[in-house]
């Protein structure tokens, strides 16, 4: 049998009678297969989460932050000053627009979805798409119920309503919660890839950002930081700039079950570069680093922890 599915079928049996702190060593994060391991281990006990972020676009098929916001300023008929910030160039944008934040959501809208091409067979061709649904989807092997998301798009939503599962898109707070299968929380509102769906108020311009961040009376971060703090997350498409999530995981490296139990780190964030520059304001923030040769091997990874989640199901049942 496998050296990692008797790793985890031991694990398992430790966890039932008891608490077992097994991760307190930084250099388990660095094993390819004891990570893996863990990984399934609390995808089976519901305990993994996503947070996706700007950077996972490109595997959707959608633009990234530099090309969302250079397409708003050619549909606007903008010229932004060289050298501002996406932020920046957003508030000009939103004055052009005249202040109309209905107009602007629009407008950016546009710009994100482009041509309509989100059939069943266009989003199946989306290996990215594919695994997170895979994680998403309803197995005994266990799944990720709640979804905290940095980006606009709704595509992961109807990927999944594709295949029958009911997933509800929260763009808004509060909200009238529902029986779903999954939830995704857009922090910083939705655009929904139907002409006919309700976009909510959206965090683009600088003057947008600077309402929400680190204030803990925001609704928002409240719901960011409880499903955070709930689980094992991996971090999907984030760069590590932005200072309002830096500030929920500052808050949330010193309250985290896991770092209280003493493990080394308490989330995992997906780079595809070895010397990236923001690798150590992740660690010291509890998130631990998984360096991939290209994002496109990232799909792979995922399945992979899926399938070994799988097989120790299948080993306890005796199937």
């Amino acid at each position: 049998m496998q050296a990692w599915l008797l790793m985890l079928r031991t694990v398992n049996q430790m966890d039932r009678t008891n608490e077992i702190t097994h991760m307190a060593d930084a250099a388990a994060f660095e094993d390819t297969d004891r990570l893996k391991t863990y990984l399934a281990q609390q995808l089976s006990r519901g305990r993994l989460a996503l947070v996706l972020g700007a950077g996972i676009s490109t595997g959707f098929g959608l633009p990234n932050w530099d090309e969302l916001t250079s397409e708003v300023a050619r549909d606007c008929g903008f010229s932004p000053a060289p050298g501002l910030s996406n932020e920046d160039i957003g508030d000009g944008l939103l004055k052009h627009c005249g202040y109309d934040e209905a107009k602007f959501a629009a407008t950016v809208r546009r710009a994100l979805y482009g041509t309509p091409r989100f059939s069943m067979h266009d989003l199946v061709g989306k290996p990215l798409l594919v695994a997170l649904g895979a994680l998403a989807m309803a197995s005994l092997r266990g799944s990720v119920s709640k979804i905290l998301s940095f980006n606009f798009d709704d595509l992961l939503e109807k990927y999944l309503g594709y295949h029958g599962y009911v997933a509800e898109s929260v763009g808004k707070m509060p909200y009238w919660a529902s029986a779903a299968d999954v939830r995704v929380f857009h922090l910083h509102g939705i655009l929904p890839s139907d002409p006919g769906g309700t976009a909510s108020p959206i965090v683009f311009t600088q003057s947008q950002y600077d309402r929400i961040i680190g204030k803990s009376e925001c609704v928002w971060r409240r719901v960011a930081l409880d499903l955070i703090c709930s689980n094992t997350c991996l971090f999907i498409g984030l760069s590590g700039r932005d200072n309002n999530l830096k500030s929920i995981l500052t808050e949330a490296c010193s309250v985290h079950p896991a770092a209280v139990r003493g493990d080394a780190f308490w989330g995992v964030r997906f780079s595809d570069s070895v010397s990236d520059p923001m690798r150590d304001t992740w660690h010291t923030r509890g998130v631990s680093q998984i360096t991939v040769s290209s994002y496109a091997d990232v799909p792979t990874y995922l399945l992979d922890v899926c399938q070994r989640a799988a097989e120790a199901c299948r080993a306890h049942r005796g199937l």
